[in-house]
């Protein structure tokens, strides 16, 4: 008889228990649907968000591919022609930089100068028509270089005439391994001389050594020997970028974030580039995002790290187990209600 009526009132309490039980079983089923469909849309998602960041790398890696083209050109104008101001205008003037090459700065050639050279240097320069022309900056070194020329030769660009980039050790270190090397050298960031004190970026500069006609240069040696100087290119990344991130740039309505550091190191002060312009915790050295493209590019002897994500708002919308949950109870509740 105490059996029976156990049995009766452990009966009686799992049908009382029975819609709570439901209740849970239904939250269980439901959360774990709810995540395996926010997991194959954030597959489906990932997949094309990768393909969206590797195009964008692809055309930054080629964009800095046709410049070096461009730098090659205005080296074999050196090597068939005896260059002179009016000249390196009229090569610069066909090629339409404004038009066919967004991003560039100028295209100049940077004069290698020995010291014993320097003073006739300066009064030839004088004598064309600047009468005021200097080497800068000021002071005794074993070796000058001078921007010379610099196509367009207004605005900005007339900062840097005159200007000896060997002097500054960043882009000496660029101008040294494209001498030493025979071939293009990218210099790390810099601030560039044709920066104001409105909308400064930074920059970077794209170096090819140019050697005198009949002169060997199969060894190092010969190379100094026979340097005549460098063609070269400025850049300011944010303009170097326009263009390569406004087509395809966002995803499901979500923009992509888009960082480019100056060699392998993620930290403030090597940042480049960064299209949100926000304070980044992957700058910060915060919580990754759910979706992250990191690549390195190494061009002309030098590496950039190449980094683009979703915003962090993605983690909740697509793949936060308690924006499931919330969204789950919030549903039954309301349910419960109007039952």
């Amino acid at each position: 008889m105490k059996s029976r009526n156990f049995l009766n009132r452990l009966q009686g309490a799992f049908l009382q228990m029975l819609p709570a039980l439901v209740l849970v079983f239904s939250l269980l089923i439901t959360f774990i649907v709810s995540i395996n469909q926010r997991q194959t849309s954030y597959d489906v998602l990932n997949r094309e968000f990768q393909t969206r960041s590797q195009d964008i790398f692809d055309r930054f890696r080629n964009r800095l591919n046709d410049y070096g083209q461009v730098l090659r050109g205005g080296a074999g104008l050196f090597a068939s022609n005896k260059v002179g101001r009016d000249e390196w205008h009229r090569y610069v003037n066909v090629l339409n930089i404004d038009q066919n090459l967004p991003g560039i700065q100028g295209l100049g050639f940077s004069l290698a100068i020995k010291p014993e050279e320097k003073a006739a240097h300066i009064d030839n320069i004088r004598r064309e028509g600047f009468p005021s022309y200097i080497i800068n900056p000021d002071g005794q070194r074993e070796l000058y270089t001078s921007i010379i020329y610099l196509e367009p030769f207004f605005g900005r660009n007339l900062r840097a005439f005159g200007y000896d980039m060997y002097s500054e050790p960043v882009r000496r270190a660029a101008m040294s391994a494209a001498c030493d090397e025979n071939r293009i050298a990218l210099s790390g960031k810099v601030k560039l001389v044709q920066e104001t004190e409105t909308d400064v970026q930074a920059g970077f500069l794209m170096y090819l050594p140019v050697y005198k006609n009949n002169g060997s240069y199969d060894t190092v040696k010969e190379r100094w020997e026979n340097l005549l100087g460098w063609v070269y290119a400025p850049f300011r990344m944010n303009d170097f970028m326009k263009n390569l991130v406004e087509k395809g740039f966002s995803l499901n309505q979500y923009y992509l974030d888009i960082i480019i550091f100056d060699g392998s190191s993620i930290n403030k002060n090597s940042v480049m580039y960064h299209y949100d312009k926000d304070i980044d915790p992957i700058i910060e050295g915060g919580r990754l995002p759910l979706l992250m493209f990191k690549q390195i590019i190494t061009f002309g002897g030098h590496s950039w790290t190449v980094v683009i994500h979703s915003p962090y708002v993605f983690d909740t919308e697509y793949f936060d187990n308690k924006a499931v949950l919330i969204e789950i109870f919030g549903g039954l509740i309301t349910n419960l209600r109007v039952g």
